[in-house]
């Protein structure tokens, strides 16, 4: 007798508890519902309307993987041998008919995909969860394209969420390796000093030739950095400036070394960059005495710092380089074109 009273007890319980929900939702208190409602546990007795409204409370809230819960029991509920025979004619690639099935199964799937969709939109980076919330989308969103309902809305939230794991898979950085070779410009300077009248002429190098080399760093779809270098090789005409009366000419071979770091943002589809570089160059460069003993050459440092702007067309794995610099506190420069291949 007494286990029949409990029992009649917990059933009106669970009628009155269902009788509160519409209430509620008529006067759009999404909250309490959820608050009130929103437990698994408390489902069994409720009516489908009942569930209804609490998805519906869900998705108000933005509680997209709760509603997705409220829905899956839905389709347990009132729709499973429906459920079964379109997940099995979608294995067997058998076409589907709209009309064969109850018209509010297609609202409880696009449910079911609105909600995937803003799960993965949730995501910030990828991983496990993502790969397995996004396979259980991928169910729904061909369910829907089967069906043919809501195609039009159903692509633009599918552009969304694939713009969105492109963007998770594009800001990943990775490691990048690549070789070059490049024809280059650039200048070194020394000084003509006159013993008998002490004074100074300035004396400027413009080297040609060739740096052979490659750099290592990390990229991702945005930017790229990296650690460039290249050996250089080549010759150099000597010539004197400013206001002087001396003259002073020689070509002396160069070599030398060119290392920096530099930093691109990738600006096109094709990974094509764009970027800054600080790199120096160390040149060696050995240059004749003048026969007259009243003249001495001195060469300045050999070691030099200077800031490049950078350019990469990328086609495919191969690109052309191009490269422009300025010394610091000199008025020397620097520019380069080539081309390399990425590994």
């Amino acid at each position: 007798m007494m286990l029949k009273l409990v029992a009649l007890i917990l059933v009106s319980m669970n009628v009155a508890m269902a009788a509160n929900v519409q209430p509620l939702f008529e006067r759009k208190e999404f909250k309490r519902i959820v608050a009130t409602y929103g437990s698994p546990d408390k489902w069994g007795e409720l009516s489908t309307k009942e569930l209804i409204m609490i998805s519906h409370s869900f998705r108000k809230l933005g509680k997209y993987r709760e509603d997705a819960k409220v829905v899956f029991r839905i389709l347990k509920k009132d729709y499973a041998k429906e459920h079964a025979d379109i997940r099995k004619k979608i294995r067997e690639k058998e076409t589907l008919d709209v009309d064969d099935y109850p018209k509010s199964l297609p609202i409880h799937y696009w449910n079911l995909y609105n909600d995937y969709a803003n799960i993965l939109l949730d995501y910030d980076e990828l991983g496990p969860g993502l790969e397995k919330d996004q396979k259980i989308y991928v169910i729904f969103r061909q369910i829907l394209s089967e069906l043919e309902f809501r195609e039009g809305k159903a692509e633009k939230l599918n552009n969304k969420v694939m713009a969105h794991l492109q963007y998770l898979e594009d800001k990943i950085y990775r490691f990048s390796a690549s070789v070059n070779v490049q024809y280059v410009s650039w200048q070194h300077d020394a000084t003509l000093h006159r013993s008998s009248s002490g004074k100074n002429t300035g004396l400027i190098m413009t080297n040609q030739g060739y740096c052979v080399g490659g750099d290592v760093g990390i990229e991702n779809g945005f930017y790229h950095f990296l650690l460039d270098g290249c050996f250089l090789m080549g010759v150099g005409g000597v010539s004197a400036y400013g206001d002087s009366n001396i003259t002073y000419q020689q070509n002396v071979p160069a070599t030398g070394i060119k290392l920096g770091p530099m930093a691109s943002m990738i600006v096109s589809s094709s990974k094509s960059r764009i970027g800054i570089g600080l790199p120096l160059i160390y040149t060696s460069q050995n240059l004749t005495q003048p026969s007259d003993p009243d003249y001495k050459v001195s060469e300045e440092s050999p070691l030099s710092y200077l800031a490049t702007i950078n350019s990469r067309w990328q086609f495919g794995q191969w690109y052309l380089r191009t490269e422009f610099g300025q010394y610091f506190k000199k008025q020397e420069s620097f520019w380069g074109l080539g081309f390399g291949r990425q590994f």
